[in-house]
């Protein structure tokens, strides 16, 4: 199963044309997964943090988890990096129940899609606004977002 970072960056920003994954565009806002690279400018890492430890006793849903997420964004300048986190900070709390295939195949016989993995969504919340945490060598500044998710894997009993 892809992390909740992996999803972030792959699917649901690039799903609502906040960032392209894995762009090379100088003016676009690129978004990645678990890596910071020097080029583009515009760029939104998700990482993977230790979210909630499961307590398999008191889990009301099999196959529920608690990741953490980290977005940093960075950008050209102090106002442009903090606008665009309260963008990506905006969006994912907005997003609920919200199912995503993270593999899929096509069957040769019948043609269809089956899924092999997915994930349902229940919620992504924050715990507090855009942090500012630093300017790099480069002269641009970068904003940090902390959230816990909240996920079920689709397909456990």
């Amino acid at each position: 199963m892809k992390n909740i970072a992996a999803i972030v960056a792959e699917i649901l920003l690039p799903g609502q044309s906040i960032a392209t994954f894995n762009s090379v565009d100088a003016d676009a806002w690129c978004s990645l997964y678990a890596q910071s690279p020097p080029d583009p400018d515009r760029i939104i890492c998700c990482y993977l943090t230790q979210g909630l430890k499961p307590d398999i006793s008191n889990l009301p849903v099999v196959g529920q988890q608690h990741p953490g997420l980290q977005v940093r964004v960075r950008g050209r300048t102090h106002d442009e990096a903090e606008a665009k986190a309260w963008v990506v900070l905006n969006y994912l709390v907005s997003v609920r129940c919200t199912g995503v295939v993270t593999a899929s195949h096509v069957d040769l016989i019948t043609h269809l899609t089956v899924v092999d993995e997915a994930v349902e969504i229940q919620s992504i919340t924050p715990s507090g606004g855009p942090l500012w945490v630093t300017m790099d060598g480069n002269r641009r500044h970068i904003f940090s977002i902390n959230f816990l998710a909240n996920v079920i894997l689709a397909g456990t009993p």
